[in-house]
C-alpha cells in the first residue's frame, strides 16, 4: 500500500513477503529506489498488455448464448429444488 504524503510517500506491507521486499527497498539509496520503481512499473505494464492478448478465445455469439442458456437452466433447477425443500 502507498500513502501519498505531504513530504513523501509512505509504503506499508500487508504480508511477510511484502515486508521483506519493503525492507530491502528501504535499504537502497534514493537513486536506486527510483530505478527500481520505474522497472516495476514497466514490468507491470508489460504484463498487463501480454495477459490481455493471451486471454481466452472469444466465443461466437451463438455459442455464448447457448452456454448462458445452459447456465440459466441449471440455476433454475437448483432454485426449484431449494424452494421445494423449504
Amino acid at each position: 500500500l502507498v500513502f501519498k504524503g505531504v513530504r513523501g510517500d509512505f509504503y506499508v506491507a500487508t504480508s511477510a513477503e511484502e515486508k521483506k521486499l519493503l525492507n530491502h527497498f528501504r535499504k537502497l539509496n534514493p537513486k536506486t529506489q527510483e530505478k527500481c520503481l520505474l522497472d516495476l512499473e514497466w514490468a507491470i505494464k508489460k504484463d498487463k498488455g501480454k495477459s490481455a492478448q493471451t486471454g481466452k478465445k472469444k466465443l461466437s455469439r451463438k455459442a455464448e448464448k447457448a452456454r448462458n442458456a445452459t447456465k440459466l437452466r441449471k440455476m433454475a433447477k437448483t432454485i426449484k429444488k431449494i424452494t421445494l425443500k423449504g
